[in-house]
C-alpha cells in the first residue's frame, strides 16, 4: 500500500473476554495490543498514538467509540440498530459477531495496511521497550543490545513469561500450533534478524 498509512497498534476496547481465538490472531499477525475500558469515564479520552487503529467489541451502545479518526467494530450480538448506531459515530467498518477470528483479522490488516515490521523484515534493528519483534518461520534473530522477554501466548489469552534473554543470545522463531510464541524489547534493544 505505497503512500498509505500503516497501523502497527491495535487499541480494543469494549469486552475481549472471550475473543481469545480473535486476540491470538492479532498477534501471530504482528499486531501491538492494547486495552483500553470502555465505556471511558469522567471525562477521559482515548489514548492518542501514532500508528494506532481503533477496534470496539461492542454489545451496547456504550460500547460505541466516538470522536476517532479511524476505529472499527466487532459486534458481539446481531441487533441491526446497534450496527446502524456504529455506523452513524463514524465506524469504518462493523463484523457481525459469527465472523471467524481469521477473517476478522483479515480485514483489519486490509484496512489498516501492513504491520511495520513488513517494511523491513531482515537485518538490524532498533526497539523501544515495549515494541512487539515479528519473525517469519524460518528466521534467526541476534540480541545485540539490550533485553527481550519471550512470552508465550494461548487461544485463550493467556501470558506466560518464558525467559529473558541479553546480548550474545540467538532465539528463533516458533511454528504455529495452540500458542503463540512471541518477543517483546523488555528494554530498548538492538538485534539482527536472518533468515
Amino acid at each position: 500500500m505505497p503512500g498509505s498509512k500503516v497501523y502497527s497498534n491495535l487499541s480494543l476496547s469494549g469486552n475481549w473476554e472471550n475473543a481469545g481465538k480473535a486476540i491470538h490472531a492479532f498477534l501471530k499477525s504482528g499486531f501491538r495490543l492494547e486495552f483500553v475500558p470502555s465505556p471511558l469515564t469522567g471525562g477521559a479520552t482515548w489514548p492518542a498514538h501514532a500508528n494506532t487503529l481503533y477496534v470496539a467489541a461492542i454489545s451496547g451502545e456504550e460500547d460505541i467509540l466516538h470522536d476517532q479518526t479511524i476505529w472499527l467494530a466487532w459486534a458481539q450480538t446481531s441487533d441491526p440498530a446497534l450496527t446502524l448506531k456504529a455506523y452513524q459515530a463514524g465506524a469504518r467498518a462493523v463484523f457481525p459477531p459469527e465472523t471467524p477470528p481469521g477473517l476478522l483479522v483479515q480485514a483489519v490488516m486490509q484496512m489498516a495496511g501492513p504491520p511495520a515490521w513488513m517494511e523491513h523484515p531482515e537485518g538490524r534493528r532498533r526497539y523501544e521497550r515495549g515494541d512487539l519483534i515479528f519473525l517469519e518461520y524460518d528466521s534467526v534473530l541476534e540480541v545485540m543490545d539490550g533485553v527481550l522477554a519471550t512470552m508465550m501466548i494461548h487461544e485463550d489469552g493467556a501470558e506466560v513469561l518464558l525467559g529473558l534473554s541479553g546480548a550474545g543470545q540467538i532465539l528463533i522463531a516458533h511454528p504455529d500450533d495452540e500458542c503463540h510464541i512471541q518477543f517483546l524489547a523488555h528494554t530498548a534493544a538492538t538485534v539482527d534478524i536472518q533468515p
